[in-house]
Parts: structure tokens; C-alpha cells; sequence
């Protein structure tokens, strides 16, 4: 009878052991699956907070850049009516003010004189007023000052037009440190690298993170993740990408997106540890609790 409940004894006792170590198992099941689940959906509220955050900034830029247009075309129509009337452009760069992203203006007459409030130079051999009156309004890339050498910039451009004919085109200047201030402070609110770029060259002209501008397509070496690639983002419209750094070993996540109404294109870059920030000490405080229940199961364990 004692070998009996002797028997009994280590027959519950490997029983309880048995349940013990399935219900650790289960825990660990569990967990592991709560961490993945939260590592899928910061990821997935990655790509969308950079959506919200990129469209932020693009439409900011549009409003801006299309503003600043429509005001120089009111100055434009200003232009064609002193033409018109045979008087000189001098009363309109006398009175003219810096406008939003705006510092100065230019008007290019068809003969390739370029006329500025300090007076005329022949710019022949930098622009071409037939090339130039058949793009029509546009934003330019990156650009050489003409008035000043070694200088970059990017025009805004809207021809002066006398009937159906146009006579002149009107160009706004803007500074690509006004410029680049304004929005790389909104991208450093947001701890976000800000790149904006011509879509037709490639050339930055918003880059917040390197202290020279050069041309998106640095970003062509990087070591892109399946399903994603350099080529992708530059004939696509909009969309994502993910790359391994070229600076730290971790993942990029990046959203592009083309700025409409103008020939600029946005992109969003965040890095792994800032995407994922708030679920990894999440998933520290879980470990932590994890650790303590299987401490107690094993003292549990030892204790039958």
C-alpha cells in the first residue's frame, strides 16, 4: 500500500511537471507571437506615419511653390502690359518685394538679354529664350545664378505673354538656404531625413542631412530588400522602399511621392531603431515579466 501512494506521489509529481513545462511552452508561444504581431504593426504604422508626415511637408511646399507662382503671374501680366504700352520693366523691380520663398526677380527679353534691378547683361551662353518660352511655367532644378558667380538656385519661371505671343519670361529666384531651412527645421521636428529633388534630373535641392547637395541617385548602391529597388523609385510616382544603410548597420524605411503641380519629387527616410523605438522597450518590459513567470514555474517545479 505504501509502494502504492509512493508511486502515486511521483506519478502526480511528473504530471505537474509535465503540465508546467507545457503551459511554459504555451507563455513562450505566446509572447514570442505578441512581439511579432507588435513588430508587424509598428512597421506597418511606420509606413503610414511617414505617409502622413511626407504628405505634410509636400503639400506645405506645393502651397507654397504654387502660391509664389500665381503671385509672379500677376507680376507677369504686370510685365505684358508694360510691354504693351512700350514703357520700361524699371517701376515693377522698383516696387518688388521678396514673396514667400521669392527673393528676387529677373525677366529674359527675346533678344537673350537678361534684365535685373541692377540692369541688363546678354545671357546667351547660359539661356536660350526659344528653349526657354516653350517650356511654359516651370520649376527648375538646381541651377547656376547668372547674376552671381558660383551661386546656385532654383526659378521659377512664367512667360510674359502679349496677345498669343510671348514676349519674356518672368523668373522668380529662390535661395536654396531659404528654402532648405524652412522645411529641413520641419523634418528635424519630426526626426525625419528630408530629401526634395527635380524628377526630371535628380538634383536635390532640399537634402537635411549632407552639407552638400548633390543628386538622389546616391541612394542607387544601397543594398535594397526584396522586393524594392533603386529603379522603382525613380520611374514610380509614389510608394516605399526599405535599404540597409550606408551609414549604420540598420535598416532605411523611405516613402516617395511626387509633388503636384510641380516637377519635384519628396522622399521621408526614418531608421529602424526610430521606427521601432517604442515596441522594442515594450518588448523589454514583456522579456522582463516573461523572465519573472518562468522563474516562478521553475521554483514551483523544484518545490513538488
Amino acid at each position: 500500500e505504501k509502494m502504492s501512494i509512493k508511486y502515486g506521489k511521483k506519478k502526480h509529481k511528473r504530471h505537474y511537471i509535465l503540465y508546467t513545462g507545457i503551459t511554459a511552452f504555451l507563455l513562450c508561444a505566446v509572447f514570442l507571437t505578441m512581439v511579432v504581431s507588435l513588430y508587424i504593426k509598428a512597421e506597418d504604422e511606420a509606413y503610414e506615419n511617414l505617409h502622413s508626415q511626407t504628405k505634410q511637408i509636400k503639400d506645405d511646399i506645393a502651397l507654397q511653390l504654387i502660391s509664389d507662382r500665381e503671385n509672379l503671374s500677376t507680376l507677369a501680366n504686370f510685365a505684358a502690359t508694360l510691354y504693351s504700352e512700350e514703357e520700361h520693366y524699371d517701376i515693377m523691380f522698383e516696387s518688388f518685394k521678396p514673396i514667400g520663398l521669392i527673393e528676387n526677380i529677373g525677366i529674359l527679353n527675346a533678344d537673350n538679354t537678361f534684365i535685373t534691378k541692377a540692369g541688363s547683361m546678354d545671357v546667351s551662353e547660359h539661356l536660350s529664350f526659344e528653349e526657354e518660352a516653350s517650356k511654359g511655367e516651370y520649376i527648375s532644378s538646381r541651377v547656376s545664378d547668372i547674376t552671381t558667380r558660383g551661386k546656385e538656385i532654383v526659378r521659377s519661371a512664367v512667360p510674359i505673354k502679349s496677345g498669343d505671343k510671348t514676349v519674356g519670361i518672368l523668373y522668380g529666384v529662390i535661395q536654396l538656404d531659404k528654402i532648405g531651412a524652412r522645411y529641413n527645421e520641419m523634418a528635424k521636428n519630426i526626426d525625419a531625413q528630408l530629401f526634395v529633388y527635380h524628377k526630371e534630373t535628380g538634383d536635390l535641392i532640399i537634402d537635411n542631412i549632407h552639407n552638400e547637395l548633390g543628386n538622389i541617385s546616391f541612394l542607387k548602391d544601397r543594398k535594397y530588400h526584396d522586393g524594392y529597388s533603386y529603379e522603382q523609385m525613380a520611374t514610380k510616382e509614389n510608394g516605399f522602399t526599405s535599404f540597409l544603410s550606408a551609414y549604420k548597420d540598420e535598416n532605411v524605411y523611405l516613402h516617395y511621392s511626387t509633388i503636384e503641380g510641380l516637377e519635384l519629387m519628396i522622399a521621408m527616410v526614418r531608421y529602424d531603431s526610430q521606427v521601432f523605438a517604442e515596441v522594442r522597450e515594450l518588448s523589454k518590459i514583456l522579456l522582463l515579466v516573461f523572465f519573472v513567470m518562468l522563474v516562478i514555474i521553475v521554483m514551483y517545479i523544484v518545490t513538488l
